[in-house]
């Protein structure tokens, strides 16, 4: 290895330790929610959970709802004992109805008791476009998804006929009137509930898991619905589950829910990469500690995040990347996100801070090896006009080419005109030598070339 790049990948290994090992800040906080039973939520990756109500206990436990809303700071750094909490104005009173975001993360819309609410992120207010849904399903356990290509919002098995037919409710907030339809749903799916959905951006699909054994369907607004053949290691059957997309679409994490068949709570993870339809289990969780259903969760940052449930407090942090549950989170960094390559997703770019770095330190290396040539250039110019000389007949395959080529240029050459000088009047003229030679020299070469 030469002395340049001994030196340049000092440099590079001690900024890398240097961005690296200061651990990030935790920030101290006073706010702190009470812990409730099937919040409603929804997220924006690198800005925030989300989460609206909640019961402090099951229903038929006399449970109520809550109107406290708030958010886990995903653009901060906490450990899972102590999520970055920020309190939210009170919304309305609601436990398990649908919740989605805008496309462009500035807005998070809800269905309440027949009503489509508003959360306005940056104002920090709430509004209620939709005073009334007609022919709305207030059946619980539906859930709401964000085409991010048109902003439409679909929520499977949400709209119910005046014939109590039941099919997905398709809502467009951008329409000057606001517009709700009916789409109509599958192969007898239209009875499902507690069901787990979200979008995929690089199929443009809606993914839908029915919670039964080969329960994987997905929507297009172009096609239509689509039965899914997985492969690998998937979910046992469960309801309830938390499933969100993750690397643009290219992968479902779903996590916990609740098992009808052996009647318990669930603390399994398991990864779907939708270009492929493989499933993926990762390692439990703890199970004492987060047996949880139904959970608030997100992905964010190359790391799935999860908080709430009905057994248990606190949050709960799974590293993407090493397929290892963690108690940090750090949205602040700039850790390399897994690229997938598809033809309509959306790769998502390798940013911040190490990138500012990378660039900084090719920019010296390539400073350092442009003066280290530099110096080189005068030692190596010297040796040009052997070198060309030594290649005089290189760039022909024949003797017979280099010969035609040699009375071309000698017929050239003694012609007058703007093509410039003859060899006679100026040795250094390109039009008077071929490969260093002048065509005086090179003329007493054609009768060797028959």
């Amino acid at each position: 290895m030469s002395p340049t790049l001994r030196s340049f990948g000092a440099v590079f290994l001690s900024a890398l330790v240097f961005s690296t090992s200061f651990p990030p800040p935790v920030h101290a906080q006073s706010f702190k929610p009470d812990t409730t039973y099937n919040p409603t939520s929804t997220y924006v990756d690198g800005k925030g959970l989300y989460i609206l109500g909640g019961a402090s206990a099951p229903l038929v436990n006399n449970g109520k709802p809550t109107p406290k809303a708030f958010m886990i700071d995903l653009s901060a750094a906490w450990d899972a004992s102590s999520p970055s909490f920020k309190q939210l104005p009170d919304g309305p009173s609601t436990w398990s109805v649908p919740s989605t975001t805008s496309p462009d993360g500035k807005s998070w819309f809800s269905v309440v008791n027949g009503t489509g609410y508003v959360f306005d992120i940056d104002a920090a207010t709430w509004s209620t476009p939709l005073k009334k849904i007609q022919n709305l399903n207030t059946n619980i356990g539906l859930s709401a998804v964000t085409d991010p290509d048109t902003g439409i919002i679909y929520i499977p098995n949400g709209f119910k006929s005046d014939k109590e037919d039941v099919s997905m409710l398709k809502v467009d907030l951008k329409a000057t009137k606001t517009v709700t339809e009916s789409v109509p749903m599958t192969e007898n799916l239209d009875r499902v509930r507690y069901y787990s959905a979200s979008w995929s951006s690089s199929l443009k699909r809606l993914i839908f898991y029915t919670g039964t054994v080969d329960g994987l369907y997905s929507y297009s607004p172009s096609k239509g619905w689509k039965k899914e053949s997985t492969k690998g290691d998937g979910p046992d059957p469960r309801v309830d589950a938390c499933m969100v997309s993750a690397y643009g679409g290219n992968k479902m994490v779903m996590y916990g829910g609740y098992s009808r068949l052996s009647n318990t709570n669930l603390y399994d993870i398991n990864i779907l990469d939708v270009n492929t339809m493989t499933w993926t289990k990762g390692p439990d969780a703890d199970s004492k500690a987060n047996k949880r259903d139904p959970v608030a969760c997100a992905s964010s940052k190359n790391y799935f995040v999860a908080w709430s449930g009905d057994v248990t407090t606190g949050g709960m942090i799974y590293d993407l990347q090493t397929s290892t549950w963690s108690t940090n989170y750090d949205g602040t960094s700039s850790r390399v996100v897994e690229q997938y390559k598809t033809s309509g997703g959306n790769v998502p770019a390798v940013v911040g801070a190490v990138l500012g770095t990378l660039a900084v330190l090719f920019a010296i290396m390539a400073f350092i090896i442009y003066r280290k040539r530099s110096q080189r250039s005068k030692v190596q110019n010297s040796d040009d006009k052997v070198t060309e000389d030594s290649n005089l007949f290189s760039k022909w395959k024949t003797p017979s080419q280099f010969k035609q080529a040699l009375v071309d240029k000698i017929g050239k050459s003694g012609k007058s005109g703007k093509s410039g000088k003859t060899d006679k009047t100026d040795k250094t003229s390109t039009a008077g030598k071929i490969g260093g030679k002048s065509l005086k020299d090179l003329k007493g070469l054609l009768p060797f070339f028959k």
